[in-house]
């Protein structure tokens, strides 16, 4: 039977980080958000129990002050410290899950989703401003992004999408939070099956091959957004013009 840590829930310094410590009676020293996870993690380890993470956040403030503050290298160290874990470590994304805040605290063995939840590097109004210099283009850049739960699931970036009750898990907090309870018990039930080791270096393999390229997935990518359909055929020609070797005169 797995032990608990108690989570408060206070945002401070980094936005983007849940400020989380075991409770042991006594209020607990101000420490900033990245490192409190930390903590919490190596307790974790320490004592052998599970590290469940819920992600719900926009992501990293992009601001000068944030990097200058080390919000990049907080969430770096919050990332490797869960790469480290050799217990059981499961995320879930249940609300918005942007950025690299959503990331620093996704490096699991099993990510899990609930339906209406969101998840991807950037949000579609950042991705718009970078690439077309206008965050009216957003719709296009959440097309090319895939962010939805059934989206990532394709992909192969989630293991599992959890289902929410009808209009979302606000209207039923009480079967959403059934639902979401069975997933993580069947997935923690799984990878206590697994070596410490074991699954550590399967879950250290697991984002290796994210993103990894194959015809497939390219395919699944570009049929997906009709400004980008292109085929082989479309490009052949231009192709073998460009290699055809010159003619001689």
């Amino acid at each position: 039977m797995h032990g608990q840590f108690h989570a408060a829930r206070v945002i401070v310094d980094l936005p983007v980080f849940i400020r989380a410590v075991a409770q042991r009676g006594h209020r607990a020293r101000a420490v900033p958000g990245p490192q409190r996870a930390q903590r919490l993690f190596a307790l974790a380890e320490r004592f052998g129990l599970p590290v469940l993470t819920f992600v719900d956040t926009p992501g990293a403030y992009p601001g000068v002050a944030a990097e200058e503050g080390g919000q990049a290298r907080a969430i770096a160290e919050t990332m490797l410290a869960m790469a480290r874990l050799t217990v059981p470590v499961i995320a879930t994304v249940i609300g918005e899950g942007g950025s690299g805040g959503a990331l620093a605290l996704a490096v699991a063995d099993r990510v899990l989703m609930q339906e209406n939840a969101t998840y991807s590097v950037i949000s579609p109004e950042g991705c718009a401003a970078i690439l077309w210099r206008d965050a009216a283009f957003a719709p296009q850049a959440a097309e090319a992004l895939r962010p939805t739960a059934s989206q990532l699931l394709e992909l192969g970036v989630v293991e599992r999408v959890i289902a929410e009750p009808r209009g979302g898990a606000q209207n039923n907090p009480k079967d959403a939070a059934a639902e979401l309870s069975k997933a993580l018990r069947e997935t923690l039930a799984e990878l206590d099956e697994l070596q410490p080791q074991e699954r550590r270096a399967l879950r250290r393999e697991r984002f290796r091959l994210l993103g990894q390229f194959t015809e497939p997935m390219l395919a699944t990518v570009l049929n997906s957004i009709p400004s980008l359909k292109v085929t082989r055929s479309a490009q052949a020609p231009e192709a073998e013009q460009d290699s055809a070797p010159p003619q001689e005169s």
